[in-house]
């Protein structure tokens, strides 16, 4: 074990799709920065769904706690 915090990345559209596993990342700077690239890279198949108002990448730290909120449509943090 590397002794990093693991963080979890929720894709949440009206209803949460689970990280069960987890990354481990050194810090919540870092967890920040890839959740932004999932929301990016979850904007085609949210457009095709026609869902992107909706979509939602949670961050998620190991004691539950959600660290960060990024739109997919548009990749902005929200607290």
């Amino acid at each position: 074990m590397s002794g990093m915090p693991i963080y979890h990345f929720h894709l949440t559209d009206g209803q949460k799709l689970h990280d069960p596993r987890g990354l481990e990342l050194p810090d919540e700077a870092a967890a920040r920065h890839y959740a932004e690239g999932l929301a990016h890279g979850f904007v085609p198949v949210a457009s095709l769904l026609n869902r992107a108002s909706q979509m939602f990448v949670e961050v998620v730290d190991e004691a539950g706690s959600t660290v960060a909120r990024y739109a997919v449509n548009i990749g902005h943090s929200r607290r």
